[in-house]
């Protein structure tokens, strides 16, 4: 499996930011879920929400639109590098960030290719410059 893509700082603190977002947040605590909604609402994205990766996929299949997958690893049954594979083989050209609080090297290295990493607790900023890199790019 191809290591996780690493941009640099400098490109992701330079990226252009993107006008409007569809993203989905898969992440099974509803209080990490609810604020993140909250927070990235207020740069003027549309967030959709999901508990687990089954219900992820459920609205990556209703929801052409979406262009950003922000998934725990962690998941109840399927996990996020699962569901990150079955979503990219949905929509190839979709951004992907992982989070988890389990951070470890092996991890680093499950993603599909072009995707980010954060480790939990992670800054806002440091989650936007991310998206700007993958989404502003047009990678």
């Amino acid at each position: 499996m191809p290591p996780i893509h690493r941009l640099d700082a400098e490109a992701a603190a330079t990226a252009r930011e993107p006008a409007h977002t569809t993203m989905l947040i898969v992440e099974d605590r509803a209080e990490l879920r609810d604020s993140l909604r909250f927070l990235l609402e207020r740069y003027d994205h549309e967030v959709l929400l999901a508990a687990s990766a089954e219900e992820g996929l459920a609205v990556l299949r209703a929801r052409s639109d979406i262009g950003l997958l922000l998934t725990d690893i962690g998941l109840p049954g399927l996990n996020g590098w699962e569901l990150a594979r079955q979503a990219r083989a949905m929509r190839q050209g979709l951004a992907v960030i992982y989070m988890s609080g389990h951070a470890s090297a092996e991890w680093h290295a499950q993603g599909v290719p072009h995707s980010v990493f954060l480790a939990k607790p992670f800054a806002m900023d440091d989650l936007t410059g991310w998206m700007k890199a993958l989404l502003g790019t047009g990678r």
